[in-house]
């Protein structure tokens, strides 16, 4: 009587099914995840290395993802810090960061340079990539003092 109710109540805790919001989720991410690899290796040239197919794979999948995200945080409405509408932004607005901002122009610059040898493609990769990041940042920060000058106030960031 009582054990056997105690122990099912028990057994389904265990065993529980995914909320239909992650079901969705899950399941919404598998397929793109699909129809993204196909498409890329359908359009791309065998002379494509696999690196280089990774990243854009990653770059047009994460892409897609937003798109695909945005509806579904919608529809659903997860105020949720911790759930996985929030989880999944997170995961798709940092990834993209990184591939757009340091992968996507190392590989670039990887690609394009002119050694035949991999330390030397390497470093000559990662040093242009770092006077590329730190020109940015002079430029970002010439500005911004134009910018607090102008408006004579230094809270110009929102930080």
């Amino acid at each position: 009587g009582a054990s056997t109710f105690v122990a099912a109540v028990h057994f389904r805790k265990q065993h529980t099914m995914l909320p239909a919001s992650e079901t969705l989720l899950l399941s919404s991410c598998a397929l793109l995840s699909a129809l993204t690899v196909y498409w890329m290796r359908s359009i791309a040239s065998s002379s494509v290395s696999t690196f280089m197919l990774v990243l854009c794979i990653a770059s047009y999948g994460l892409g897609f993802a937003g798109v695909l995200l945005l509806p579904l945080d919608i529809s659903l409405g997860d105020s949720n810090p911790n759930g996985p509408i929030h989880l999944s932004w997170m995961i798709i607005y940092w990834s993209t960061l990184f591939l757009a901002w340091i992968a996507l122009p190392f590989a670039r610059q990887y690609l394009q340079s002119g050694h035949f040898f991999f330390r030397k493609k390497w470093k000559q990769a990662y040093d242009e990539s770092v006077q590329d990041l730190l020109l940015l940042l002079v430029t970002s920060a010439i500005f911004t003092v134009i910018l607090a000058l102008h408006l004579k106030t230094w809270r110009v960031l929102p930080i």
